[in-house]
């Protein structure tokens, strides 16, 4: 799973990436269509989240499995 959400994270932010220089080196084609505007900017939205939600779960994962790993040593 950790593989998994590695590629994913990884995906979801270059799109994100992708989409804010094609805002930022097109920005005026792009604003003679709002609509097209909004688009590009939910697109950047969504995948961004997508993004940090995928490293968050993936920082959670290894967190618990360090948790449950070490937690057998500790015991006397």
């Amino acid at each position: 799973m950790k593989t998994y959400l590695i590629i994913t994270g990884t995906i979801f932010g270059l799109i994100a990436v992708g989409h804010v220089f094609e805002l930022l080196f097109h920005w005026q084609t792009l604003m003679s269509d709002r609509w097209f505007t909004l688009g590009v900017t939910l697109i950047i939205i969504v995948s961004g989240i997508l993004c940090i939600w995928a490293w968050v779960l993936l920082k959670a994962a290894q967190r618990s499995a360090s948790m449950s790993s070490g937690a057998g040593n500790t015991l006397h």
